[in-house]
């Protein structure tokens, strides 16, 4: 199927600079592929997602803005990813901005956080993300290349609900809150339970 039709919020102008990107680095590939935001090297590699979209995708060329502001919001959606709690974000984003002289007040780092998580942690990176996963793909198969997409499947489940283990999203689908499923999942030693699991005896 036509990737601009299954993907009709971006530009299909966008999807095909995107696409030409990857062809041209087809012998280094694997390189592009997002790392599982649990892996220690997965703030780089989604500041550099996000160049890529900002490159490429993107219609107005800075959806994520310049390296600055694809840093805090790289940091952002993989520690959303990770299951950090919404007082994490905020510490972590008031920590930063302190280092970069920053001198917004603490209302104002939380309501950009909370902006930031709606705006581009649930929409603009899911949306982004999965156009872009679905050309690298479609690059790997024309070219009959191999990258390891064991990881891809649960990335928009991740970035949708916010974490990453299947106890959360087991917590979660038996209708617990994101931050309830959060601390209770802390008190489980098993990070893969099942539905039926977490539901217990």
């Amino acid at each position: 199927m036509n990737i601009s039709v299954t993907n009709p919020g971006v530009n299909p102008s966008g999807i095909l600079n995107l696409r030409d990107y990857f062809v041209q680095r087809k012998n280094r590939i694997e390189e592009l592929v997002p790392s599982d935001p649990t892996s220690p090297d997965a703030l780089d590699s989604y500041v550099k997602v996000f160049s890529r979209i900002n490159k490429t995708l993107s219609q107005s060329g800075d959806e994520f803005g310049n390296h600055k502001r694809s840093f805090m919001l790289a940091l952002l959606v993989v520690n959303w990813m990770q299951g950090q709690p919404i007082a994490k974000l905020i510490k972590d984003r008031e920590k930063y901005e302190k280092k970069r002289g920053g001198t917004k007040s603490i209302n104002t780092v939380v309501r950009n956080v909370l902006e930031d998580v709606e705006k581009y942690a649930r929409f603009i990176v899911p949306k982004y993300m999965a156009c872009y996963l679905e050309v690298l793909e479609a690059v790997a198969r024309e070219n009959q290349l191999e990258i390891d997409t064991s990881a891809l499947e649960q990335l928009q489940v991740s970035l949708e609900f916010g974490v990453s283990s299947q106890t959360h999203l087991a917590l979660i689908r038996l209708g617990l809150s994101r931050t309830s499923a959060i601390a209770v999942g802390a008190l489980i030693a098993d990070d893969s339970l099942t539905d039926e699991g977490a539901r217990g005896p």
